[in-house]
C-alpha cells in the first residue's frame, strides 16, 4: 500500500505513517487513515472520498481540487492547511482544528448540504472550544437555511417544485423564510448583539412617532412648535413605559399603545437574557 500512496513507512519505533512531497491524481477512496503524518505536502486532485482519518497530521500542507466526499476525521489537524476547490459534501468533523476561512472557501453549492456541513462544522468547533468559530458557522448556517427557503419559494429548479408543490407547502416556505429573516434583522439569531441594539432603537422611535401623533390628534392646538413638543413628548412617555419609569400623564397615549410598549420591553428583555446566555454557554 506504501507505493499506492506515495507514502514511506514509520521508522523503527515511530507509530506515524510518513506522507512526503507532492501527489498528484491518486485514488485513496474508502481507506482509513490512522496516524499519519502529511506536514507540508502538496496533493493536487486526489480522490479521499469515504475515507476516515484518525489523528491526521495535515499542517500547512495544500490541497487543490481534492475530493473528500463523504470522509469523516477525527482529532485532526489542519492548522495553517490551504484547500483550494475541494469537495467537502456529506464530510463530518470532530475534535479537528481546520481554518474557518478555508472552509467557508470550500462549501458547496447546493444550500442543503451547504447547512449540513456548517453544522457539522460547528459542533465541531464546540469540541475544540473554538467560540468564535462556532459563532461564525451558525451565522453561515443559518444564511444557508435562508438560501435554501428562498429557492424553494421561487421553485426554479425541479427538486425544489417536487418537494415543494401544493398550497401547504406555500405557506410553510414563506412563513419559515419570513421568520429566519426576521430572526437575522432582530438580533442576529442571538450572535450579533448589535442587531438586537439596532431593532430595539427602530421599534422605540416608530413607537415614539405613533405616541407623538396621538398625543397630537388629542391636543388643541396644531402649531409646528405645538407638534413638536408633542412629538418629543410621544418620545418621553414611550420610553418611560419602556423602562417602568413613573411619569404623569402617560395615560395620554392610551392604554392600547402602552401595552404595545410593556410587551415590546418583555420580548426585548427576553431576547437579551437569551444573546447573554449563549455568550456565556461557549466560554
Amino acid at each position: 500500500m506504501a507505493e499506492k500512496i506515495n507514502a514511506v513507512p514509520p521508522p523503527e519505533g515511530r507509530k506515524q505513517l510518513v506522507f512526503e512531497g507532492k501527489i498528484v491524481g491518486k485514488s485513496f477512496v474508502g481507506i482509513s487513515f490512522t496516524d499519519i503524518s502529511a506536514r507540508g505536502v502538496i496533493f493536487e486532485k486526489c480522490d479521499f472520498s469515504h475515507c476516515i482519518f484518525t489523528r491526521a497530521y495535515f499542517r500547512d500542507s495544500e490541497f487543490t481540487k481534492c475530493f473528500f466526499i463523504g470522509a469523516r476525521f477525527y482529532d485532526c489537524n489542519f492548522r495553517h492547511a490551504k484547500l483550494r476547490l475541494c469537495d467537502f459534501k456529506y464530510a463530518q468533523f470532530q475534535n479537528t482544528l481546520i481554518p474557518i476561512s478555508e472552509v467557508i472557501a470550500n462549501l458547496p453549492e447546493w444550500p442543503n448540504v451547504k447547512q449540513e456541513l456548517l453544522r457539522s462544522h460547528r459542533v465541531n468547533a464546540h469540541s475544540v472550544g473554538d467560540a468564535d468559530a462556532e459563532k461564525k458557522y451558525i451565522i453561515e448556517e443559518m444564511a444557508a437555511l435562508r438560501e435554501y427557503y428562498r429557492k424553494a419559494r421561487q421553485k426554479r429548479d425541479s427538486y425544489y417544485i417536487d418537494k415543494y408543490g401544493g398550497v401547504g407547502n406555500w405557506f410553510k416556505t414563506r412563513w419559515k423564510s419570513f421568520t429566519l429573516w426576521l430572526g437575522w434583522v432582530v438580533w442576529g439569531y442571538g450572535e450579533r448583539p448589535i442587531h438586537l441594539l439596532s431593532s430595539v432603537i427602530v421599534v422605540l422611535l416608530i413607537l415614539s412617532l405613533i405616541s407623538g401623533l396621538q398625543i397630537q390628534v388629542l391636543s388643541t392646538g396644531s402649531t409646528l412648535s405645538m407638534v413638536g413638543t408633542n412629538l418629543w413628548q410621544g418620545l418621553k412617555t414611550t420610553l418611560a413605559v419602556f423602562f417602568g419609569i413613573q411619569q404623569e400623564p402617560i395615560q395620554s397615549i392610551g392604554y392600547f399603545l402602552i401595552s404595545v410598549i410593556v410587551v415590546v420591553r418583555y420580548v426585548v428583555f427576553g431576547l437579551f437574557i437569551a444573546l447573554i446566555f449563549r455568550r456565556f454557554s461557549k466560554r
